[in-house]
């Protein structure tokens, strides 16, 4: 059994921050609820943008994608199957440059609970790209 490192540590702490925002943005979105707090102007919407057709790919929530997506991650990590990791990462990633496209050019609006995830998704490439070169071991 290997020993759990600081990488181990920031993957999960973002991977469960990921999974919990996620949740709640698929909660929002099935019951049809985003907290008034998040319209703070026509730029930052949260309703306009997770209400939005781009809120969906191929009829799936993009939220229950991420909590699918994050999980993935930490079960991937917690089996070792680095290789794996790299290549979900980067279809993840793939995912949140169109999002964030569909929010900036096409909705223009954004969501503060979409950005954190999406900044969170960026953030993953830190643990995982350090393991995968094995920087600092």
């Amino acid at each position: 059994m290997s020993r759990i490192n600081r990488y181990d540590i920031l993957l999960f702490s973002i991977v469960t921050i990921g999974t919990i925002l996620s949740v709640y943005l698929l909660v929002e979105t099935l019951t049809l609820k985003v907290p008034n707090y998040c319209e703070i102007s026509s730029m930052v919407n949260c309703r306009a943008v997770e209400f939005s057709p781009y809120s969906r790919v191929f009829g799936i929530p993009d939220a229950l994608l991420g909590v699918l997506w994050f999980i993935g991650i930490g079960v991937l990590w917690i089996l070792r199957f680095k290789d794996l990791i790299m290549y979900l990462w980067i279809v993840g990633i793939a995912f949140v440059g169109y999002f964030i496209f569909a929010e900036i050019v096409i909705i223009k609006s954004i969501c503060i609970y979409c950005t954190l995830v999406h900044l969170l998704a960026i953030l993953l490439a830190i643990p995982i790209f350090i393991d995968k070169c094995n920087i600092s071991r």
